[in-house]
């Protein structure tokens, strides 16, 4: 029975039964749960993350839920739930109390919580209660003091708690949409299993992380033991890498400028650049329609090229940790597989501080995706005309779902899929996206050489520079390599035959590892080289010096380019000349090493001094 109302007593008007627990702490953190049974009427009274209003403008690293693969609901669980021939049975869903504030948002804070026995006045029984003051409460019955766990009760305010999945959204999803089918059988007197958890600090003096930082590793440690969520879902899940918190630091700075349509920066780029959400259907990784970059491959630029591994002595000197910082003895090559949660919320502000400026400085004002951004951002002025439906079809782009009304849905789609392919003519437009630009390995060309060439700028300055103030230069220099000499933007068949080409036309030397001593090395070259060129009134040196520099710089380049060159050109060789030594053998193996090594070093000759004639 519901406790009356009255005036100073948070009222309840919700409430379950069921066995009461408690699961054992960490990080700060208690669980306390409830493990019940609801019936199809209570469906309506429990969220997907994607119904909550607002969600959007949670950390994307908040946005832990995956999207419904509604291929995955209609065409497997509601023919199972149909399918007379089958027994109905499932794990129970795990849901959580979300606290609302007086505007209906999400509180991010964990709640006090208090503990304490009570007396029901209508039943004259004592409870043992732990309460969140106004949001909920858990009431164990007492019988001569021992407490009876499975007559327990879960009360709760319905307009200041949000019972949400975090595990079985697929089930929920399911569940809810069978529940309107007229054809439904029995269901309407099943009992589902589920358990509801509510989160405890443990010392309230202690520092622990966020109600959605608990949440999140709940969740993980869930969907880990049962199915591993992809590399996608990993990268922005985790709070244990640090190149995962420097990516989702990237996403966010994305989202934070996109959420709130009254006060974007049109020059920002925009959330729609990344493929960031790691959808799926039927457990196969789909990307986001017009996305420019998987989240995995700006990861990877970090891990391979910018950043290094995790607690490397080259990711401490790229996030510019101090030997005195306390994040410093993570550093130490004792190979650390974490950071401690309270240490997380300094990773980001150490990378927000300067790496994260000069990495997205970079891609903003790198002349392709500068114009992609002016073009989105173009788009969604377009569609100002019928913004109340755009709002909608823009949100489904960026998050997989909108909240615009069912019978507005059709109108919405359409707008949808013309946006789309407004997007993806675009985007296929050679002048928009370019050769090499377009594909993976241009990009990663440019991330290793982004890396490589701040040392040579410390050196030109005589001083450390911020990644912000070089990121400047080097942006600079890229966009002069890229409008006065084309790099990047065609196949480019002579200078990078054997570097990014082979001889038949085939893309070669894109893997990640393959990249630094191939293009990365020749971008790094070419990169550096104008940026001398354009910016010698920055350095206090004369041209010789510069020259010098720059050529010992070189130095550590040109024998990868000529090893990628030469392995190429013996390929090409072999084939020229497999008719001139039918026999094979030696003969062939030797004519072969003449002729690629003549060839190699004329290419190798050939870039050198287009480099440095124009730098002397």
């Amino acid at each position: 029975m519901l406790q009356p109302h009255n005036p100073g007593i948070p009222v309840y008007d919700r409430e379950f039964y069921g066995y009461y627990g408690n699961f054992g702490s960490g990080a700060n953190a208690q669980i306390s749960f409830l493990q019940s049974a609801i019936s199809p009427s209570d469906l309506h009274k429990i969220d997907l993350i994607s119904d909550i209003k607002g969600a959007e403008k949670w950390s994307v690293r908040d946005l832990f839920q995956r999207d419904v693969d509604v291929d995955r609901v209609t065409s497997g669980l509601i023919p199972y739930f149909k399918d007379e021939g089958k027994v109905k049975f499932f794990n129970p869903i795990t849901l959580t109390l979300l606290p609302l504030n007086e505007q209906g948002e999400v509180v991010q804070d964990i709640p006090p919580i208090v503990s304490g026995n009570s007396v029901d006045e209508t039943n004259k029984l004592e409870y043992s209660t732990l309460e969140a003051t106004g949001y909920f409460q858990f009431k164990i019955p007492l019988f001569d003091g021992q407490p009876s766990y499975a007559q327990s009760i879960l009360k709760y305010n319905s307009s200041k708690i949000k019972i949400v999945a975090i595990d079985g959204q697929h089930r929920l999803s399911a569940l809810k949409r069978f529940d309107n089918d007229d054809d439904n059988g029995d269901f309407p007197s099943w009992n589902i299993p589920v358990v509801f958890f509510s989160v405890k600090k443990r010392d309230d003096s202690l520092h622990t992380g966020s109600l959605f930082d608990v949440i999140r590793n709940i969740f993980i440690y869930i969907n880990t033991q049962a199915k591993t969520p992809n590399r996608a879902r990993q990268i922005l899940l985790s709070d244990e890498s640090i190149n995962s918190v420097c990516t989702q630091e990237i996403l966010e700075y994305s989202h934070s400028n996109d959420v709130d349509r009254d006060s974007v920066d049109a020059e920002k780029m925009p959330l729609l650049f990344y493929d960031w959400r790691g959808e799926e259907k039927n457990g196969v990784r789909v990307p986001t329609p017009g996305s420019i970059k998987q989240i995995e491959e700006i990861y990877d630029w970090f891990d391979e090229y910018i950043c290094g591994k995790d607690f490397s002595a080259k990711q401490k000197d790229a996030l510019d940790i101090d030997v005195n910082d306390p994040l410093a003895a993570y550093f130490t090559g004792n190979n650390n597989e974490s950071i401690p949660v309270e240490q997380v919320a300094q990773i980001r502000r150490q990378f927000g501080d300067d790496l994260l400026k000069g990495f997205v400085y970079m891609l903003e004002k790198f002349n392709p995706y500068a114009s992609y951004i002016s073009f989105i951002r173009g788009l969604e002025e377009n569609y100002q005309n019928d913004y109340d439906l755009a709002k909608h079809a823009f949100h489904k782009l960026r998050f997989g779902s909108h909240y615009g009304g069912s019978a507005e849905t059709q109108a919405i789609d359409a707008i949808y899929s013309n946006i789309i392919q407004d997007i993806l003519d675009h985007n296929a437009d050679p002048d928009s996206l370019p050769g090499l630009v377009e594909m993976d390995i241009g990009m990663r060309g440019v991330a290793y050489a982004f890396s490589e060439i701040r040392k040579l700028y410390s050196t030109l300055m005589s001083r450390s520079v911020t990644w912000e103030e070089y990121s400047v230069w080097f942006t600079n220099a890229l966009n002069n390599a890229y409008e006065t000499d084309n790099w990047l933007k065609d196949k480019d068949m002579k200078r990078l035959r054997h570097i990014t080409y082979n001889h038949g036309g085939t893309t070669v030397n894109y893997r990640l590892n393959d990249v630094p001593k191939a293009l990365g090395a020749v971008l790094t070259a070419v990169i550096s080289r104008f940026g001398i060129i354009h910016h010698k009134s920055e350095f206090n040196l004369s041209d010789d010096e510069l020259h010098s520099e720059w050529l010992r710089f070189y130095e550590d380049y040109v024998e990868r380019i000529s090893d990628k060159l030469l392995s190429g050109y013996r390929a090409e060789h072999k084939v020229l000349l497999q008719e001139s030594f039918p026999q094979g053998g030696k003969p062939l193996q030797d004519a072969v090493k003449e002729a690629a090594t003549k060839s190699a070093e004329k290419h190798i000759g050939d870039f050198t001094k287009y480099l440095t004639q124009e730098i002397s």
